[in-house]
């Protein structure tokens, strides 16, 4: 009988993660958005991500981390952490943001607070890095396809996948860089209003407190 390898499960639980805060966590605010192909381009891409790294993930029961090389198991067990890492900090997100407070990316709407408690507390744009994780912990996974399965098309996958995922990364870090624009400049919030004066002072002091974007302390 054939049952799913960790590094699998963890990857399901991922595309679970990214499903549900896409389509019910963060809601498509009713005053629009300030780039629909944006939008769209984020999901077509993560649709896009999940078509090339299934099947090589699931092609073959993947061998354990320390059944081969060490290196390749040094990657099979980075795989699990970037996956499991992914999964921890989206349901953390979600905990402190509750659902259906928070727009879906590149939403134009006024903020009207500023989280700062939990996984806020160390980086600013936290849900961004756990969908990063995730992609990022989906492309280590395919590389047991390349070495011990199918080499050429593991490769041809592989190099898929790092293409997607450059993709998105690039539209997480336009989509914060909007965030931070509607609470500093009032830049593409909803027209006729304004974000209120104590919101952005305590968003200024916020940014002055926690620097990274991405990585605690570094970037």
């Amino acid at each position: 009988m054939w049952f799913p390898s960790l590094v699998q499960i963890l990857y399901l639980i991922f595309l679970s993660g990214q499903s549900y805060a896409i389509f019910l966590h963060f809601f498509k605010p009713s005053t629009g958005l300030v780039n629909s192909n944006r939008l769209l381009q984020v999901k077509g891409l993560s649709v896009l991500a999940i078509l090339i790294s299934f099947p090589s993930i699931f092609a073959t029961s993947l061998p354990s981390a320390v059944s081969h090389s060490t290196n390749t198991g040094l990657l099979h067990l980075l795989s699990w952490v970037f996956l499991a890492g992914s999964s921890l900090l989206g349901v953390w997100c979600g905990q402190v943001t509750g659902q259906g407070n928070l727009s879906v990316i590149f939403g134009k709407v006024t903020p009207r607070e500023v989280i700062n408690t939990g996984p806020y507390a160390l980086v600013r744009h936290p849900v961004y890095v756990s969908y990063t994780l995730g992609w990022l912990g989906s492309l280590i996974a395919m590389e047991q396809e390349w070495r011990h399965n199918h080499a050429f098309f593991g490769f041809i996958r592989m190099v898929a996948m790092a293409v997607v995922v450059i993709g998105l990364v690039g539209l997480y870090r336009e989509g914060a860089e909007l965030e931070e624009r509607q609470f500093m400049l009032n830049e593409d919030v909803v027209k006729g209003e304004v974000v209120d004066l104590g919101i952005r002072r305590k968003y200024e002091s916020y940014k002055s407190v926690v620097g990274a974007r991405w990585i605690p302390g570094i970037i």
